[in-house]
């Protein structure tokens, strides 16, 4: 089957089960739990040792390399920086980890960012529960988006340069 990694998703009943993906990424690069199983959150250093093994198979692998740009407590935020970089990454088709500390709960989320339209918004896919959302620029970058876990601004992200 075309763009499914069979090695890593697990099928019941010949059903592919989709989530085990996360499961499996988690587990094999979780830097702060390594061997759990795969329910456990990460930090940014599992994040990108996620990234590589998605693409490579791999979490030490050297063939691709990866970056994380901003931070959770700037004062500044992803816009007044790092607009070409991220625009840079869409440009060639590729994704972003957007990062995020959710109210009220402040729990940190991190979303995909898919892609940053003609119309000055950015397609956010949230892991947790499965919705793609156009958001506007400012609201994903400044003013906040919202998610059923909370509300947050993308502060932090990771990509593959």
């Amino acid at each position: 089957m075309t763009g499914i990694r069979t090695d890593v998703v697990k099928q019941e009943n010949g059903v592919f089960l989709l989530d085990k993906i996360q499961c499996s990424i988690v587990k094999n690069a979780n830097t702060v739990c390594p061997d759990c199983d795969g329910n456990w959150p990460g930090d940014d250093g599992a994040k990108e040792r996620g990234i590589k093994y998605v693409v490579t198979g791999n979490c030490d692998s050297d063939l691709i390399q990866t970056v994380s740009l901003g931070f959770y407590d700037s004062k500044d935020g992803l816009l007044d920086h790092y607009v070409e970089q991220m625009r840079n990454v869409f440009l060639r088709n590729d994704y972003i980890i957007g990062n995020t500390i959710l109210y009220p709960r402040r729990i940190c989320h991190s979303f995909v960012l898919l892609d940053w339209t003609g119309k000055d918004e950015i397609l956010v896919y949230d892991s947790w529960d499965g919705v793609f959302a156009f958001w506007p620029v400012d609201d994903v970058f400044c003013n906040g988006i919202s998610s059923t876990l909370g509300d947050g601004v993308i502060k932090w992200i990771q990509f593959i340069i």
